[in-house]
């Protein structure tokens, strides 16, 4: 039932093959109480998109993160990357291939954006976002593939185009925030477009 109120845009689909569907009965038999039935119709679907729009779900909270996150990445913003990781995230360890090691996550994280400038990042259409919320703290883990554009912020500005699987781990925090916990990078699953 989370669809109720995750999709703005199946609301608003079915609002509109509703009234189609009730425009046409009244073309066809001229009774003028359908028009009364369009507006409660068409008051109820108003009410059912407000309420969608005012509701926001744990699964929303996490999208919101994660994009909030990526887009901080690219504007080259290392505090508020930071203030999405949790204080109490790990490091990954050497998930890249390129050595390091790192008390936290967070110092990891500032390694990276000190040594490469990322000019964009898109995250691809199989985003799936599972919510644990029978763990103590909650748990949320968003799985999907990525590209990034950009270059190493050094003399020869080596830059390329990487394409990888993401699992990333959030934890909600005591302040009430989805914070990310730990990720993993692989190989993408399938070729990403």
């Amino acid at each position: 039932m989370g669809w109720v109120v995750e999709q703005p845009w199946l609301i608003l689909l079915l609002g509109v093959l509703l009234q189609g569907l009730l425009f046409w009965g009244l073309v066809r038999t001229g009774k003028k109480p359908i028009l009364w039935v369009m507006l409660a119709a068409a008051l109820l679907f108003a009410g059912w998109f407000g309420l969608e729009r005012t509701i926001v779900t744990e699964r929303e909270q996490v999208r919101d993160v994660l994009f909030a996150t990526t887009k901080a990445i690219e504007d080259d913003d290392e505090q508020t990357v930071l203030a999405y990781i949790s204080a109490s995230a790990p490091s990954s360890g050497d998930v890249t291939g390129f050595g390091g090691n790192w008390a936290t996550m967070r110092d990891e994280v500032s390694h990276w954006m000190r040594d490469f400038d990322v000019e964009t990042i898109s995250i691809k259409r199989n985003l799936e976002i599972t919510i644990h919320a029978d763990q103590s703290p909650p748990l949320a883990e968003a799985t999907f593939n990525a590209t990034a554009m950009g270059r190493m912020k050094t003399a020869d500005g080596m830059a390329g185009k990487f394409a990888a699987k993401f699992v990333v781990q959030f934890r909600k925090e005591e302040d009430g925030q989805w914070r990310i916990r730990r990720y993993e990078a692989s190989d993408p699953i399938r070729e990403v477009d």
